[in-house]
């Protein structure tokens, strides 16, 4: 059994999006909607945490971790993020190309950042400024459950630091079986975003 995780974030360097930033990172930390935190209140439980992950399966996965993510956000009074499509986009392409060409980076083989890979999918069209970060995992054998990714991810403070950053409003997840290793397992790409208008 096998576990390796990695977590950046990242914020382009333009006068108006540092200016969002510094409203963003100065306001108080955003809550959750009551209708939130009635459903992801201390005594909800997500559906299918201790799932091992197959080539079957993963769409149950992604959706225990996606709840795993808001669930954790939820107890910390935090605003629980929407998933979104471009976001989705970008890291399901990231997840699969680690586990084709077995690397384990924030950096393809090309040298394209995962913001690039964000921007990419249109993810950013039109907004007013953006922040953006990453949260990357893979995990075999019995690691490879979506309790134990983010029982790892909240126990690195980079990784715990992008899962409960306030800032955040939207997430979207990539889900790719086999690592980077070439083992059974699941790789796991997280990606984050808040737009301004």
């Amino acid at each position: 059994m096998a576990r390796r995780a990695m977590g950046t974030d990242r914020v382009p360097m333009r006068a108006s999006v540092i200016a969002l930033l510094l409203v963003l990172l100065t306001a108080p930390a955003a809550m959750a909607s009551p209708e939130a935190q009635v459903a992801l209140g201390a005594k909800h439980r997500c559906a299918n945490t201790d799932v091992v992950a197959t080539p079957e399966n993963l769409d149950v996965i992604r959706d225990a971790v996606a709840c795993l993510h808001n669930r954790t956000r939820a107890l910390k009074r935090l605003r629980v993020l929407a998933l979104n499509d471009a976001l989705a986009e970008a890291a399901a392409g990231h997840a699969g190309d680690m586990v084709a060409r077995r690397y384990f980076d924030h950096l393809t083989p090309e040298g394209d950042y995962f913001d690039q890979r964000i921007i990419a999918t249109g993810y950013t069209r039109g907004a007013n400024g953006y922040k953006v970060g990453e949260n990357l995992i893979w995990a075999s054998g019995d690691l490879a459950t979506p309790a134990e990714l983010m029982r790892s991810w909240l126990a690195s403070s980079g990784h715990r630091s992008n899962i409960l950053k306030a800032a955040y409003r939207e997430l979207g997840l990539g889900v790719a079986f086999g690592t980077p290793d070439g083992e059974a397992g699941v790789t796991i790409a997280a990606e984050f975003g808040a737009r301004g208008q």
